[in-house]
């Protein structure tokens, strides 16, 4: 449980660094800051309710507008579908987790192509290095 708890921790640092990132450079003010958190878990499951956890305590920390967003149903496919929705959506950054680097590697290049910052977790650093993702939590 307390690496669940330190996984939340440094998720909460993350987005408050993404947050932050768009406040301090003039962008706008950090209760205007759109963050979108694209997972495939489920909030209802076990580790991911640490992590929609995290989310909550990030939104409230930084001021921040932090949405979880996860599939009905864990499919990679709805998940990119999620992801390119948070890019139409124009938010300012998208933290996703990757199970399946090619069904998402389209969604998430289009992210970062978009000006987007992207930060990876849960798989492991690797997946998301070869996108172009530059931080994984």
């Amino acid at each position: 449980m307390l690496s669940r708890m330190r996984f939340a921790a440094a998720l909460t640092t993350a987005i408050g660094l993404m947050a932050g990132s768009a406040w301090a450079e003039g962008l706008k003010a950090a209760a205007d800051v759109k963050i979108a958190v694209v997972v495939h878990g489920s909030s209802s499951d076990a580790y991911w309710s640490v992590v929609k956890r995290g989310v909550d305590d990030a939104a409230r920390d930084t001021g921040a507008q932090v949405q979880y967003i996860a599939p009905q149903v864990f499919g990679s496919v709805e998940q990119a579908r999620l992801i390119e929705a948070a890019v139409a959506t124009k938010s300012d950054g998208i933290v996703v987790s990757i199970p399946d680097r090619d069904a998402l590697s389209t969604a998430i290049k289009g992210a970062i192509d978009a000006g987007i910052t992207v930060i990876n977790i849960d798989p492991g650093e690797g997946a998301g290095a070869d996108l172009g993702v530059p931080l994984y939590v």
